[in-house]
């Protein structure tokens, strides 16, 4: 097998040669994932003058090298020459990047084909008519899912000659193609701003004077002045562009030196080229914002038009962020605490009004505590770089998990099977002393936690404001959503007329109490569903095992509390309780750090429409193509955008009207967090999901759907954009 393998790439070799004219202009090397080759570039090779070779690796599919910059992670190619004197070689020439993105992190660099070409420079005293022997050594890195340093020794031997040599038809190919990708010259005027946490480049030039740009990004030449991860928005005008960036690690304020690739490039050639761009702060640009033109805007941000939360102020924010909250307790995990705590209140009405009010209070203390906590997470987070939004903590399997363990003790605890404080509703019975007040403020607490996996009309709008304005501000609508989510309960405590419209105490009580927990054990096998999407088979185990532990340490905790009563020790089995309790926290716990393995997101949803996953790239070719796109931004544990998906996108009226206006579905997974997704909800102004947005042809401003659907609200936004006359449905197309 060796010697075959050997004989292999024997035969690879000697055909190269043969494609290559003898040897005489190119040595290759092949690896297990690249063909490398140094070529040189057959023409003139006189005293004085200079040749060009080139570094060229031809990956295999899936693996990809790097660029001068790597990005976030990589290394790039390197090589090491050794020449005769009389010869020297310059430096690498290199084409521009692509944009190669791995989990959060994009690297900047080459997949498919990598060319770097290097001038080889004669001396004006070489013999003439003396070959040219070169030698070098060049070491790349090449990656997948896995990184695989490689190298390679190559020679040549190059004829010199008074006339120009035939040139290999292969070769001219192959270094023209080189050539158009590499950096252009420019007499452009670039300014370099930067504002907060922003990078804004700024250029200008007669060859942009109305130039139609329809996207550009800008590849820094060193690591650390901007973030290579976080979205570049264009912005075009009458007499050139600018491009607004996150500042890096390592931020300048003073140069940005780079390369600018430009789709819709100013003049003849390529659609796609790059030039060199050299900014300085103190440069006026002079660019001045163009008029708004008709028809489609694709360097418009991700969402395709203003955000919606451009034109919302403070009180409107806090307005919508306390009809989003009162709307909040209306969700299945919320519901059945907030019905405890009603049914506690109605036992306890007959007491002095002034306490009950207190415990109200002390509820909706915990209630605001918890949301200025999570703002103030969420905008330490945001202020980090981190691409986040509402609902940020149920991408982590961990936080799933102690999420469904908590559940399933509430539904134990309501089911009757053990009792540890009715005023704190399975927090622990030390938070009820001081008259219960504790467990009213631990109650609220746990009732906002529970809340953050769904998103409630109006919520979308506000937070998404909240988490663009200054941590005042923010922190500001975020307690306005808390008032409205403890309103309800404050309301019943401090209007006596209320509690008396509701039921006498009485046996119902109990009989609702143990109904109340199969919505909690409803929630536990969701979100052991949603550890199934985030972990695999292996973490829904490990859960299941935690599960099956905890309830094995409440049976114990019964034994020993029926033990007590009955006065024998039950010290050892106390411990016993902690010891297995705590088992089952590891045990389910402790798988969530392996990666999950990625679920196919292409398919069907609840019999709905046929659909593909999201990604910013296909949606521009979706939009420049000319298609209408349907964008749904969803999670495993949005319970909102589930119900959506079940009710309004799965019936048979709207997989037809898809069908017929042939809508391009775009789903996107938030599950365990994505960049891009992030990016495109911030575009609208929004911090978590669900979000629908319905493209039209030629429409830069998208319809928005609501958070919450019903069949009727779809099938209205389809008719909407079937009125529109670029619309032509495939009936139409397969009749004319």
């Amino acid at each position: 097998m060796v010697r075959f393998c050997r004989f292999s790439r024997i035969l690879a070799f000697l055909g190269v040669l043969l494609t290559f004219g003898g040897g005489a202009w190119a040595s290759t090397v092949q690896t297990d994932h690249v063909t490398a080759q140094i070529v040189a570039e057959p023409g003139t090779l006189r005293p004085g003058k200079t040749l060009w070779v080139m570094l060229h690796l031809k990956l295999k599919d899936g693996w990809h090298t790097y660029w001068r910059n790597p990005g976030d992670s990589g290394q790039p190619p390197a090589i090491t020459w050794t020449l005769p004197d009389g010869v020297t070689a310059g430096d690498i020439q290199w084409p521009y990047p692509e944009p190669l993105p791995y989990g959060p992190l994009l690297n900047y660099g080459y997949s498919h084909d990598a060319y770097h070409l290097m001038p080889i420079t004669l001396s004006a005293d070489w013999p003439k008519g003396k070959p040219v022997d070169l030698s070098a050594k060049a070491t790349w890195l090449v990656c997948s899912d896995i990184c695989v340093p490689e190298g390679g020794s190559f020679t040549l031997s190059l004829p010199t000659a008074d006339t120009t040599q035939q040139t290999d038809a292969e070769i001219a190919h192959l270094f023209r193609t080189a050539r158009e990708r590499l950096p252009a010259e420019t007499d452009w005027k670039a300014g370099l701003a930067s504002t907060g946490d922003k990078v804004v480049l700024t250029l200008s030039g007669a060859a942009l004077d109305g130039a139609s740009v329809k996207n550009a990004t800008f590849f820094p030449y060193e690591w650390g002045p901007i973030e290579p991860a976080e979205k570049q928005q264009l912005a075009t005008a009458a007499n050139g562009l600018s491009l607004t960036m996150t500042a890096g690690q390592k931020p300048d304020k003073e140069k940005l030196d780079g390369v600018l690739v430009l789709t819709g490039a100013p003049g003849d050639g390529p659609a796609t080229r790059a030039y060199k761009i050299s900014a300085r702060s103190g440069v006026d640009a002079g660019v001045i914002p163009a008029p708004a033109a008709p028809g489609p805007q694709a360097a418009a941000p991700l969402g395709g038009g203003t955000s919606p939360t451009a034109n919302v102020g403070l009180l409107t924010a806090m307005l919508f962020a306390v009809l989003g909250g009162i709307i909040l307790n209306l969700m299945p995990c919320v519901f059945p605490i907030l019905s405890m705590k009603a049914m506690a209140l109605i036992r306890h009405a007959e007491k002095d009004h002034r306490t009950v009010r207190l415990h109200g209070v002390a509820y909706a203390a915990g209630v605001l505590v918890c949301f200025a906590v999570l703002a103030l997470v969420l905008i330490a987070l945001k202020a980090g770089g981190t691409a986040t939004g509402w609902g940020f903590q149920l991408q982590s399997p961990v936080f799933v998990a102690v999420m469904a363990y908590l559940f399933f003790l509430l539904g134990l605890n309501l089911s009757g099977v053990f009792e540890i404080g009715t005023s704190i509703m399975g927090v622990g019975s030390s938070f009820s002393e001081r008259s219960g007040f504790s467990g009213d403020f631990f109650t609220g607490v746990l009732a906002a936690v529970v809340s953050t996996p769904c998103t409630a009309p109006f919520m979308g709008v506000a937070l998404g404001f909240a988490l663009t304005q200054p941590t005042a501000v923010a922190l500001a609508v975020f307690l306005a959503l808390g008032v409205g989510f403890a309103l309800p309960y404050l309301l019943l405590t401090f209007v006596p007329a209320l509690v008396r419209l509701l039921p006498r105490p009485g046996a119902w009580m109990e009989r609702t109490r143990q109904f109340l927990a199969f919505p909690l054990y409803a929630s536990v096998a969701w979100l052991v569903w949603v550890l199934a999407i985030q972990t695999g088979p292996h973490g829904v185990l490990a859960a299941l095992g935690g599960i099956v532990l905890l309830g094995f340490a409440v049976w114990l905790a019964k034994v020993t509390r029926d033990a007590r009563a009955h006065g024998r020790t039950a010290g050892r089995a106390g411990a016993t309780v902690a010891a297995v309790a705590a088992l089952g926290l590891i045990v389910g716990l402790g798988a969530f750090s392996t990666p999950s393995t990625p679920v196919s997101t292409t398919g069907r949803s609840a019999e709905g429409p046929r659909y593909e996953p999201f990604s910013a790239e296909r949606l521009a070719a979706l939009r420049a193509a000319g298609k209408p796109v349907f964008v749904n931004m969803t999670a495993a544990w949005c319970i909102t955008c589930l119900v959506n998906e079940r009710v309004a996108l799965s019936s048979t009226e709207v997989n037809e009207r898809f069908a017929a206006l042939d809508i391009a579905y775009l789903k996107g997974d938030w599950t365990n967090g994505d960049p891009q997704i992030t990016a495109l909800l911030e575009s609208f102004g929004r911090s978590g999901v669900p979000l629908y947005a319905l493209y039209g042809p030629g429409n830069a401003k998208p319809i928005l759907l609501p958070q919450l659907l019903t069949e009727t609200i779809v099938l209205d936004a389809l008719q909407d954009l079937s009125s529109q006359p670029k619309i032509t449905a495939k009936t139409d197309r397969s009749s004319s």
